[in-house]
């Protein structure tokens, strides 16, 4: 009668092992070319156990060679960075999935699930997040910003409005920004290359205050559809009544505009948000409140919505303010025009 077998989820308490690790906790190099495991590359492999993690397969790797470093589209993964549909989640069993790691002393040979880079990484360009060595956040988004066929113009300002914005202390575990758009600025100027004149352009566009991807989205659709530049979560007062902090707002026209994500959906948000629109309404102000639906198709819904609002408070006509229909995004410059 056959001795059963422990499965290898038993023998490792890693999901993700190498080599060495495996013959360390007794198990025939046989066993690993049986369907309990996957070969991901030399000497790294990973258990068929369903909920093998992207941090535990770059752990692996970091303890197999100690100096890579996570980078690229995984590093902005493991960094909670906010990417575009298609980039979010990590499978193990999507094949699409590259961990993308960075070794800069030797050329490494890249394989069907890994794909080795070599970066000139300074110092500052390194960080240790949740035990893996990783690129900083702003060097990630100088390499992201390399990949034009993955991240648009408009995905590099939603990543660095996430990276400038002032956390709320009281949500967040940090007081600071991940970066100032100065500091990602100087970034940009010390590197050659598409992905630095493509971060250039998108710093033209980041602002501080954006709290969320769909604000950003909709400020930039606003902005290329020729409306006036919206302020972003700046409060609003009359005379001494606050009216709260919307999320993008045009005091000249007393418009402003919510949107309303997963979080507005409770009883208690909802009860709050009814409040708030009734006591700017009370003052004379305009709230309109987005939603998913308005983002679809380039925000169209959501920049016609808005055009309206404002139409109703006495917006000019846009071909009598000469605004440029090229669908260009107005620089930074333009604007201050």
């Amino acid at each position: 009668m056959p001795r059963h077998r422990r499965p290898l989820s038993e023998l490792l308490t890693v999901g993700a092992f190498t080599t060495a690790e495996a013959r360390s906790a007794g198990i025939d190099p046989r066993r690993l070319s049986a369907p309990e495991a996957t070969r991901l590359s030399r000497g790294v492999y990973a258990s068929l156990r369903g909920d093998v993690t992207e941090h535990e397969i770059v752990r692996a790797y970091q303890r197999s060679t100690p100096d890579a470093v996570a980078c690229r589209n995984t590093a902005a993964r493991l960094l909670g960075l906010p990417l575009p549909l298609g980039t979010l989640d990590w499978s193990l069993e999507n094949r699409r999935f590259l961990v993308h790691l960075s070794y800069g002393s030797t050329h490494r040979h890249s394989s069907g699930r890994l794909r080795w880079s070599q970066l000139d990484l300074g110092p500052e360009e390194i960080i240790t997040e949740d035990g893996v060595r990783v690129t900083s956040r702003p060097r990630t988004l100088l390499d992201l910003a390399g990949n034009s066929a993955s991240f648009s113009v408009d995905d590099l300002v939603v990543i660095g409005d996430h990276l400038v914005r002032v956390p709320r202390r009281r949500f967040e575990n940090r007081t600071e920004p991940f970066a100032t758009i100065e500091e990602l600025r100087q970034l940009s100027a010390r590197h050659a290359g598409r992905g630095a004149r493509r971060l250039r352009r998108a710093l033209e566009l980041v602002v501080i205050g954006s709290d969320s991807p769909a604000e950003t989205r909709l400020r930039l659709a606003i902005l290329r559809a020729g409306l006036p530049a919206p302020q972003v979560n700046v409060r609003i007062f009359d005379g001494t009544s606050d009216l709260g902090q919307p999320d993008l707002s045009w005091p000249e026209w007393m418009v402003c505009i919510e949107h309303e994500g997963p979080h507005h959906r409770t009883p208690q948000q909802q009860e709050k948000d009814i409040e708030r629109g009734e006591r700017r309404r009370d003052h004379g102000w305009i709230e309109l409140q987005t939603t998913a639906r308005d983002l679809r198709d380039t925000a169209a819904r959501g920049v016609r919505r808005a055009e309206e609002k404002l139409r109703q408070h006495g917006w000019p006509d846009a071909a009598r303010l000469g605004v440029d229909h090229s669908g260009e995004l107005p620089t930074e410059e333009s604007r201050r025009r």
